[in-house]
This record gives structure tokens, sequence and C-alpha cells, in this order.
């Protein structure tokens, strides 16, 4: 469901070509995460990691997306993580 909404929500303010680095670079940071943080009930500090890591990545000259959106592509990162383990 989230990814019917939210993608199309970025689509809005970012070019096809941003929008698919920045999935990318989503996805990267939420799979180091679970690599990093291998046991459960750690979500709070895997989320943070990924969180802080894209905000640097891509806003530590200008913000380039907001804080919202690097919330809906790490809820579409973990989505299709877990829809690719099952």
């Amino acid at each position: 469901m989230i990814t019917y909404v939210a993608i199309p929500y970025i689509k809005a303010t970012a070019d096809s070509s941003k929008l698919a680095q920045y999935k990318e670079w989503a996805s990267l940071a939420v799979n180091t995460a679970e690599m990093l943080w291998s046991e459960g009930g750690q979500g709070k500090d895997k989320k943070a990691y990924v969180t802080e890591f894209l905000n640097h990545l891509f806003n530590h000259k200008k913000t380039v997306i907001t804080p919202e959106q690097i919330n809906i592509l790490i809820e579409s990162a973990v989505k299709e993580m877990k829809e690719a383990l099952s």
C-alpha cells in the first residue's frame, strides 16, 4: 500500500533518474543496516542509521529530499526487502 502512495509522491518532486538513484541508495542503506544489526528488536537503531546516512548523502550541501521523503524511501525499501525474503 505504501508503495502506491509513496512513489507517486516522490515522483512529483524528483525526476525518474533521481528517483531511481534515491531508491537504490535507500535499498543499499537498509540492507547494510540489516547486516550491521542482525539481532531482532533493533528497528529504531536501524532506521536512525539509514535516515542519517540518506540525509547526509543527499542533503549535506542543500536540502534535496525532505525527511518525509526519506522516511517513505526507507519504508519502501524495507517492504521490498521483506517481499524478496518471503
